[in-house]
């Protein structure tokens, strides 16, 4: 952990000239930097007619991470069962937002442009018809973390991404919270640049 130095000892034999023991440490370095959840970023394309996307993605809140799951294939061999791995699925992710207002027009901003990414791609509420066009909704998407300097540390690319639920915070009159909105969004598959 950075401000520790807690060196894995490797005692030896060997003397110095003063006759004391030589210790040579191999324990990680105290000064490396681990990384930190705070440290991310994460962009939307949404639909492309919308060009509030970016915007939007300066109040996310949290994010979470790709993570693959594998279907397990059973192989029965005499009284036993060996186990592979099959098809590999990646399990949706849930990313919350604060609903941040404009300051123009003093509409909500985050709601706004999140509903219209479901409203305007995959079912259009005031004709009630379901849009077919893929190329509409599907965008990708990516979450990156960064180091001190803003470097890129790892990167997550979400193919034909698209939102499968979105939850908004429930109104109460005895907290002073900062609401907040959560999509939980679907997509084929992930891949990691280092």
């Amino acid at each position: 952990m950075p401000g520790f130095k807690i060196p894995l000892n490797d005692y030896t034999d060997k003397c110095n000239d003063a006759g004391n023991a030589i210790i040579a440490a191999t324990g990680p370095s105290h000064t490396r930097e681990t990384a930190r959840s705070y440290r991310y970023e994460v962009s939307l394309r949404l639909i492309k007619s919308l060009n509030k996307s970016q915007e939007i993605s300066l109040f996310a809140k949290t994010c979470q991470r790709p993570s693959p799951e594998f279907d397990e294939i059973t192989i029965h061999h005499k009284h036993e069962e060996i186990y592979r791995p099959g098809k590999i699925r990646w399990n949706p992710i849930d990313i919350v937002f604060y609903e941040a207002l404009d300051t123009d027009s003093g509409t909500d901003l985050t709601a706004q442009t999140i509903y219209d990414w479901w409203s305007k791609s995959i079912y259009n509420v005031s004709t009630q018809r379901q849009v077919t066009v893929r190329e509409i909704y599907e965008n990708n998407c990516t979450i990156s973390m960064q180091n001190g300097a803003g470097t890129i540390c790892w990167k997550y690319n979400l193919y034909n991404a698209w939102p499968r639920k979105i939850s908004a915070k429930d109104c109460d009159y005895t907290g002073s919270d900062i609401s907040e909105i959560s999509v939980n969004v679907k997509y084929n598959k992930a891949t990691e640049e280092k």
